[in-house]
């Protein structure tokens, strides 16, 4: 390893960088900031809900999400998130990331998912408002 935190391996006396030392370099996928409101629901057993709320997300890849939330969430659990996509299906149906995945790390009120299933839903127009920050009367 370099000074750099670097390993490299020798090939024919040169030295030929192979990948970081650090977590971000031993990343299998890679990660996208995100802003997003997102809704969760810890669940139990036969599907059943013990802790829902609110959070935003952070960061999303292929193999999981990193959101904040409004309380700390137990670590080892299954959990059911939906994220407010900001792309319109057509330009005019919006949409919702659902993922059910594994809490693998919670630090106070930051949880982050490995994804086990995950699809596009659209989303009703009063999710989409609560998702833009509207308040629903009706």
């Amino acid at each position: 390893m370099t000074a750099s935190g670097r390993i490299e391996a020798r090939s024919g006396g040169k030295s030929v960088p192979r990948c970081d030392a650090t977590p971000e370099g031993r990343r299998k996928t890679r990660r996208y900031p995100t802003e997003a409101g997102v809704t969760y629901k810890v669940i139990e057993g036969q599907g059943k809900g013990v802790l829902a709320g609110i959070g935003q997300s952070v960061n999303l890849s292929a193999g999981g999400l990193l959101f904040d939330s409004d309380a700390e969430l137990p670590v080892g659990s299954t959990v059911e998130v939906s994220v407010a996509w900001p792309a319109r299906l057509n330009d005019t149906i919006w949409l919702k990331l659902w993922l059910v995945g594994h809490i693998v790390r919670s630090q106070g009120t930051r949880t982050a998912v490995r994804t086990t299933r995950h699809e596009f839903r659209t989303r009703s127009s009063v999710a989409t408002m609560r998702a833009c920050g509207s308040e629903y009367v009706g």
